[in-house]
């Protein structure tokens, strides 16, 4: 066999086996490929965008069998397949979805009449057309897939209601990421579009001299414990003494910095032409207004409102009846408390009925996985929800063939190494959570980074001389924010429980366990195959590799005297790299049948921006939300 040789020693060593595992793919982990000469190795990609020749076993597709095929020589060939031409469809153009006769070219220049009252003049876009039944095959047969539109309802309508290039139905963070910051607040604001939203949902009130306010209620608790009265105060009163109060005025410069579009729900009577007013100061364009009360609606549209005005739609409201009683663009339907299935009303009957009439349709605010996924299927305008990242993380993208490894979890938002940074890890669709195991008194294995609890707790004293009780009554929450109390020190056994059942995989970083303790408790999980373990402690990964043959292990080849010596001492899976070195060793990993993982820990988005064109089969980060920007970036 002829031997590599190692770029930076030298010196000589065996080549890799042919059937090197590169993939970490997970039906096994460890699943052995056979190499095939890279001329020969088809191009397919499976849904991640991977494809064999990355190393990853995407599945052939079927073929069909020939029709000549068990033929013998003496047999006349089977005569070819002849179609009837399709009747050609007659020009005067396709029936809508009441039977009327439409015309063609009003479809194809302005979409569906339900988005053309939303979305506004030329060169506006977003039509879905996707699958609902009856109508999804009348969009289809329309062609009205991300159509242009070029003709509007109301004229007056001059702000287009803003569309993602990809088509998808606009996330709408409603008051923020209300989930995981006190709500209207600029924290959850920003909150919300680092975890993928695309428009903040944002509730007014006025204070005493008619200052536009961000509130959800007309009334809220000070700091001090107090409620307070926003129109009982004038907006320097509101500025001096709650200055964690938003002005409309400060969330529109807000949201133009953010890159996010703005929905204001105007709470109080006669909020809505002094939002315009707002709007109009800051030449803000990407923004919708929308009321429950009939009357502030329909003094909008009588005012012609240049942007699109909403109706809010309480569950068992008739949607149209109100929509004729505002002359409003769109049917807000808040029907979010409709049971386990509220997706069920949202029919086909409905959205054709609203197509008709030229309404836009804009969804509830959802927070359910299952029907989210349903929801996201529809053809609506948006869809609001207090966890932004369930519908605008990862999983909105087209595959990019990375797999996101987040360190100690989405940690710049919910506390390290806690249970609520790991669901919000896999809320946003991130492949990996990497956490710190220690060893507490009673050998139990809990999560936790630091020796002592001292920093990320209310407690103090060292994790080896407290028990897992006492390690679990510990708040690990309010540390990090007010909102985040309550959160306990997990333990491994729990923090893979979780894991499993979200169907992700984990990144192990061994503190203190000793190697068999840990070995043996992730063996008795079954989840040696979904892991990978790495210790800042070179003797307890190499007891760790001793122990387990089959254990998947990550290596950095600046630990070692090379490449070469990385690999004699640890024979690993996947090899960590820095930015600077990416470019060099990646390459020399993909090579010997280690798959490179790339590792970026800062917060500089032109690093993003080139990592985002490496395409890395993997990613050790801190900041997702900033790989998720510059992602989305590249698609629009």
């Amino acid at each position: 066999m002829r031997p590599r040789r190692d770029h930076e020693q030298g010196r000589d060593h065996p080549a890799r086996p042919a059937d090197r595992d590169v993939s970490l793919a997970r039906e096994p982990l460890r699943r052995r490929l056979p190499r095939q000469p890279a001329d020969r190795v088809p191009r397919r990609a499976d849904r991640r965008g991977r494809t064999v020749r990355d190393g990853w076993p995407v599945p052939a597709p079927a073929l069909a069998p020939r029709r000549d095929a068990g033929r013998t020589s003496d047999q006349p060939r089977p005569k070819a397949r002849t179609f009837r031409r399709r009747r050609k469809r007659k020009r005067d153009g396709p029936r809508d979805l009441r039977g009327a006769a439409g015309p063609r070219d009003a479809v194809r220049r302005g979409g569906c009449a339900g988005h053309r009252a939303a979305v506004g003049p030329a060169g506006a876009r977003g039509c879905l057309g996707r699958r609902h039944g009856d109508l999804a095959r009348r969009h289809r047969e329309d062609a009205c897939l991300r159509c242009e539109r070029s003709t509007t309802v109301r004229p007056s309508l001059t702000h287009p209601w803003p569309t993602r290039a990809d088509g998808r139905p606009f996330c709408i963070a409603h008051r923020g990421a209300s989930a995981h910051a006190r709500e209207g607040t600029p924290q959850a604001f920003d909150f919300a579009a680092d975890l993928g939203s695309d428009m903040w949902e944002a509730d007014i009130w006025l204070t005493s001299d008619k200052c536009p306010m961000v509130s959800h209620d007309p009334s809220f608790t000070a700091t001090d414990g107090s409620m307070v009265e926003i129109a009982a105060l004038t907006a320097c009163e509101m500025a001096e003494r709650h200055p964690e109060v938003p002005t409309l005025a400060a969330t529109i410069a807000q949201a133009r910095q953010r890159g996010q579009a703005l929905y204001l729900d105007l709470k109080a009577p006669g909020a809505g032409p002094l939002a315009v007013v707002e709007l109009e100061k800051a030449g803000f364009a990407p923004a919708a207004l929308g009321a429950f009360d009939d009357a502030e609606a329909r003094a909008l549209i009588e005012a012609d409102c240049p942007w699109p005005v909403t109706v809010l739609v309480r569950l068992g409201e008739d949607p149209f009846a109100r929509a004729d009683a505002t002359g409003a663009d769109i049917i807000h339907l808040c029907w979010e408390h409709a049971g386990d299935r509220p997706q069920d009303l949202v029919t086909p009957d409905l959205l054709a009925e609203a197509d008709r009439r030229g309404l836009g349709v804009a969804i509830w605010h959802e927070e359910r996985p299952e029907v989210l996924a349903d929801l996201v299927a529809l053809p609506v305008l948006g869809i609001c929800t207090d966890n932004p990242e369930r519908l605008g993380g990862f999983h909105a993208l087209p595959p990019t063939g990375i797999e996101v490894v987040c360190h100690r979890g989405i940690n710049h938002i919910a506390p390290e190494n806690t249970m609520e940074s790991a669901a919000l890890t896999y809320d946003m669709g991130c492949d990996w959570l990497e956490l710190d195991v220690r060893q507490a008194k009673d050998g139990t294995i809990v999560v936790m980074h630091d020796p002592t609890v001292d920093r990320t707790t209310d407690g103090t004293g060292r994790v080896s001389e407290m028990t897992a009780e006492q390690l679990v009554r510990l708040d690990a929450g309010y540390w990090k924010d007010p909102h985040w109390r309550g959160a306990t020190v997990p333990t491994l056994d729990a923090a893979i429980d979780l894991c499993r059942a979200r169907g992700r995989r984990m990144y192990i970083e061994d503190k203190d366990v000793p190697a068999q303790a840990l070995v043996d408790f992730v063996r008795s999980k079954g989840f040696m195959a979904d892991c990978f373990f790495w210790s800042p402690h070179s003797e307890l990964l190499q007891e760790i590799r001793r122990l387990a043959p089959e254990a998947n292990i990550k290596a950095n080849i600046f630990h070692f005297d090379g490449f070469d010596a990385m690999v004699a001492t640890l024979d690993p899976q996947i090899c960590e790299i820095q930015v600077r070195d990416w470019e060099v060793e990646a390459p020399l990993c993909r090579a010997h049948g280690i798959r490179p993982m790339l590792q970026y820990f800062g917060s500089e988005p032109e690093v993003f921006d080139r990592i985002a064109a490496w395409r890395p089969e993997m990613i050790n980060l801190d900041r997702a939300d900033l790989l998720l920007a510059a992602l989305r970036k590249t698609i629009r």
